[in-house]
C-alpha cells in the first residue's frame, strides 16, 4: 500500500470519526475500523466511571464481552496494573498514549492478577491505547481508547502508538460535539445554571460533577487551589478536601438533617482571598442523570463585591429589613448566633426571623435561601 493510498484511507477514518459525532448509531462501525487499522483483536472506547450517554459516557466494545465493565468495576480495577502504571509515568493527562510493554516487562505482566485471572480468558495482552480525556474540564468523563492483540502475536509498535496519538484528539473534538448536541444531556435546569455569572457546580456524594456551568470551567481551569481531576473535584489544601467530602457526604440524608455549622467552605489562605463555597442539598432526580443526593456549590471570591438589592428582597418576597439583614448574613457563612451578637438581639428573635424567611421565600433550610439569592439576586461588581 503506497503512502498516498494511507493518507487517504487515514482521512477517510478521521472523517468518519466526525461523522459519528453527529450520527452515534455509526460509532461501532468507525471503533472496529480503527482497530483494523491497528492491527488489535479487540478493545474499546470507554469511560470506565461514567457510561451513561446522558452524562457525556460511552461504551463501545469490539470483541469483548458485555460482563467485563461490571467485573472490572467490582473487584478489578484495584488491580489495573496498567493504569496503576499509567499514574506513576504521568501519563493520565488527555492525549498520552501507551504500549503495554513498556508500562511492565512480560516477567512482570504474566505473574499479576489482573493478567492471569481477567484478562487471560479474552486472551487480551499486548496493549496500546490513549486518554482520549481525563475528564478536567468537566465536559467530558474519564474516557480511554484501548485495544488488545492476543499472547501469539506481536507486541503494538511504535507505529500503532503514533496513530493513536493522532486519532485522539479527533475522537475528543467528535465526543465533545456528540455530548453537546445530546438533547438528553442538558436539562432545563442545567441551562439555568449555565446562565448564571457566578460558578456553580452540582456534586454528587463521592465528588464526582454532575455538572459544571461555564463560569465554574473557567474557575477550575485558572485558580490554582481547585481542579477538576477524573470528573472529580479536587481541592489542593487537604483540610478543605476533608471538610468538603464531609459536607458531600452529608447529601445521603439532606432532607432529614443537615451538617453542623454553617454550609461553606472556604479554600485558601486566611490572610488573603480566597474561596467560598456555599452548599445547599439537592436531589437530582432525572433533571442531571439518574437520581440520587447531591449538592448544588456556589462559589464566590471571599472578599469579592457583590451587589444586592435589599428592596428586591423586599419587593419579591415582602421580607422586613431585619429579615433582609439575616437573609444577606447566611450568604457570607454567618451563624445564627454570630448573627444575634453583631444586631444586639436574642438567639430566639433571630430564629424567629428565620422562619418568617423560610416562609415567605419558599424554602425549608438556611442553605435553600442561601441558594436562592446567590443564585438569582446577586452580581459580582
Amino acid at each position: 500500500m503506497g503512502k498516498g493510498q494511507k493518507n487517504t484511507e487515514l482521512d477517510d477514518l478521521i472523517g468518519a470519526i466526525y461523522e459519528a459525532g453527529l450520527e452515534p448509531a455509526t460509532w461501532q462501525h468507525v471503533i472496529a475500523g480503527i482497530f483494523a487499522r491497528l492491527g488489535a483483536h479487540a478493545g474499546q472506547l470507554w469511560s470506565p466511571y461514567t457510561p451513561s450517554p446522558e452524562k457525556g459516557g460511552v461504551v463501545i466494545s469490539v470483541n469483548i464481552e458485555d460482563g467485563v465493565r461490571p467485573s472490572y468495576l467490582a473487584y478489578y480495577h484495584q488491580h489495573d496494573v496498567w493504569s496503576q502504571r499509567l499514574a506513576e509515568h504521568g501519563l493520565t493527562h488527555t492525549g498520552s498514549a501507551f504500549l503495554g510493554q513498556e508500562l511492565l516487562t512480560d516477567v512482570e505482566w504474566r505473574n499479576t492478577e489482573f493478567w492471569n485471572d481477567f484478562l487471560q480468558p479474552m486472551d487480551l495482552y499486548h496493549l496500546c491505547g490513549g486518554i482520549v480525556d481525563d475528564g478536567s474540564i468537566g465536559s467530558l468523563p474519564l474516557m480511554a481508547l484501548v485495544c488488545y492483540r492476543g499472547i501469539a502475536k506481536k507486541p503494538f509498535g511504535t507505529m500503532e502508538r503514533n496513530l493513536v496519538t493522532r486519532l485522539l484528539p479527533h475522537l475528543r473534538r467528535s465526543l465533545g460535539i456528540q455530548s453537546k448536541l445530546n438533547p438528553r444531556r442538558t436539562s432545563a435546569a442545567e441551562l439555568a445554571l449555565d446562565t448564571l455569572t457566578m460558578p456553580v457546580m452540582v456534586l454528587a456524594q463521592d465528588g464526582r460533577c454532575l455538572h459544571v456551568n461555564a463560569a465554574a470551567e473557567r474557575l477550575t481551569a485558572s485558580h490554582p487551589g481547585i481542579r477538576l481531576r477524573n470528573g472529580r473535584l479536587s481541592l489542593s489544601q487537604g483540610v478543605a478536601q476533608r471538610r468538603l467530602d464531609e459536607m458531600l457526604c452529608h447529601a445521603r440524608d439532606a432532607f432529614t438533617r443537615l451538617p453542623p455549622g454553617p454550609a461553606t467552605l472556604f479554600v485558601g489562605d486566611p490572610a488573603s482571598d480566597g474561596l467560598v463555597f456555599s452548599f445547599s442539598p439537592a436531589m437530582v432526580a432525572g433533571m442531571f442523570g439518574k437520581a440520587e443526593a447531591a449538592a448544588i456549590v456556589f462559589v464566590r471570591q471571599r472578599n469579592a463585591s457583590i451587589s444586592f438589592h435589599p428592596e428586591e428582597l423586599q419587593s419579591t418576597y415582602g421580607l422586613t429589613d431585619a429579615e433582609v439583614a439575616l437573609a444577606l448574613a447566611l450568604t457570607r457563612g454567618v451563624t445564627l448566633k454570630e448573627h444575634a451578637a453583631a444586631r444586639g438581639v436574642s438567639i430566639n428573635t433571630v430564629r424567629a426571623q428565620l422562619k418568617q424567611v423560610l416562609s415567605k421565600t419558599g424554602t425549608a433550610r438556611q442553605t435553600d435561601v442561601v441558594r436562592l439569592i446567590l443564585g438569582r439576586h446577586a452580581a459580582p461588581v
